[in-house]
């Protein structure tokens, strides 16, 4: 008989256990349909996020391709407006070797007529003439204020030529603007994916860009002096620059 009992017991309480967890269940149904009906309404609005990220996605190879445009005309631009510079400074170089060569001729002629002049004797007519072209002959001022405007105008070239690594810097931080685009858009490839793998609608068919192979300085800054252009001068008239020396001008 007590046995009987405390089966009947034992029933009982699973009975009371079973009775508290379909009370508990209770409770928890209007929790969990309010959370269910959360979901619902939230899916609407991370479909509409995730057009918008497709829409961006879809336009960063265009802004990828028009950064490498601009880059790639800059860089031309600039390649030829070095080379007239380059013809500038040959001409230049030409004119002041035909000043000094107009020195060393005016040296000799002056003495020349020096000569002609003591040669002359009494003849103070002919003396007279000798020193008025020796005075129209001399034109050593002019000569060395032309040789002053050459030198000026070359230094002037050598400072635009220094000037245009602002060139070479604007290429390196649209490359690294260009990498970070790509970046965001592997990013945003990758949220898209996640996005996708839930079940919510998504469209996959857009172009994946890859990352350029390219190197580039991100810090790139102008320097105004001429030191670094010299180093580079000095290596490679000397000798033939290793990696390692080219490294170290930029470090």
């Amino acid at each position: 008989m007590s046995e009987s009992v405390k089966s009947l017991n034992e029933i009982v309480d699973k009975l009371h256990e079973m009775d508290n967890v379909f009370k508990f269940g209770e409770k928890m149904i209007p929790v969990i349909e309010a959370f269910v009906s959360f979901i619902t309404d939230f899916i609407p609005f991370i479909e509409q996020v995730s057009g918008s990220i497709e829409d961006s996605r879809s336009k960063i190879p265009e802004a990828s391709n028009q950064l490498n445009k601009v880059t790639d005309a800059t860089e031309l631009a600039m390649t030829e407006v070095l080379d007239k510079i380059d013809e500038i400074s040959a001409i230049l170089g030409e004119l002041t070797d035909s000043i000094n060569e107009l020195v060393v001729r005016r040296v000799s002629a002056d003495n020349l007529l020096s000569e002609l002049y003591a040669e002359l004797g009494e003849n103070e007519k002919a003396k007279i003439l000798v020193k008025q072209i020796i005075e129209q002959m001399d034109v050593s001022l002019t000569l060395e204020l032309m040789k002053n405007k050459v030198n000026n105008i070359m230094s002037s070239t050598d400072q635009i030529t220094m000037s245009l690594q602002v060139q070479d810097i604007t290429a390196q931080q649209l490359a690294a603007v260009n990498h970070l685009i790509i970046s965001v858009q592997q990013k945003l490839g990758g949220l898209l994916s996640a996005v996708g793998s839930t079940g919510i609608n998504v469209n996959e068919e857009l172009k994946q860009e890859k990352l350029p192979n390219v190197h580039f300085d991100a810090n790139a800054s102008y320097n105004p002096t001429s030191k670094q252009q010299e180093d580079v001068d000095s290596i490679i008239h000397n000798e033939k620059a290793s990696q390692e020396e080219i490294d170290k001008l930029f470090s």
